[in-house]
């Protein structure tokens, strides 16, 4: 369940900065349900069927050609990370600032790393930050067989949202609030 509730856990807490700021947030009429990859749309959308009013949009990471969804889905229903940014290949991570997100790696991480991971320490073929950083833990492991795992970083920023808001960069709130509006124009 972890492994994709980060992304919600990202999601409700820019959300919740942005309304605190009295800019637009994702509207609540929304309901977050982290799926685990497109596979599980239609039975996602079959719960949803007896709802005749509900309105379902999705948020991938990798564009959509998938058959259920481009059945299941209008095409304005259908966004991914990417949709947000000036980048092709995009996960939620990535619509942050890459020194801020990596601040929030080392929070995590510092005590198992043997020095802070910067943006030169992440080079690859991936435009991907958390591609990038698992990459560079590859070859330079955290101690104690700690493992890398995408739902600390998420969990460190609602934890400390408040005493790090300062540090998000205003791109990043931008980001996230046009997603939000998009999103939330289709109620």
């Amino acid at each position: 369940f972890r492994r994709v509730l980060f992304r919600s856990l990202y999601i409700q807490t820019l959300s919740a900065l942005l309304e605190d700021d009295r800019r637009e947030g994702l509207d609540r009429r929304w309901s977050i349900t982290p799926l685990g990859g497109s596979k599980h749309i239609p039975a996602l959308v079959s719960l949803m069927e007896y709802k005749q009013k509900s309105k379902i949009a999705t948020l991938l990471v990798a564009a959509a050609e998938n058959f259920f969804i481009n059945k299941l889905f209008q095409k304005e229903q259908v966004f991914t990370y990417a949709d947000f940014t000036n980048s092709t290949e995009v996960d939620i991570e990535d619509l942050f600032d890459i020194d801020f997100y990596l601040s929030l790696v080392n929070a995590v991480y510092g005590e198992h790393m043997r020095k802070p991971i910067t943006k030169g320490h992440l080079r690859g073929s991936s435009s991907r930050v958390n591609l990038l950083i698992a990459q560079y833990l590859e070859s330079t492991p955290l101690t104690d067989a700690i493992e890398f795992n995408r739902f600390k970083p998420a969990r460190y920023l609602v934890e400390n949202s408040s005493a790090l808001k300062e540090n998000i960069s205003e791109e990043t709130f931008i980001t996230f609030e046009n997603m939000f509006k998009r999103l939330n124009a289709l109620l």
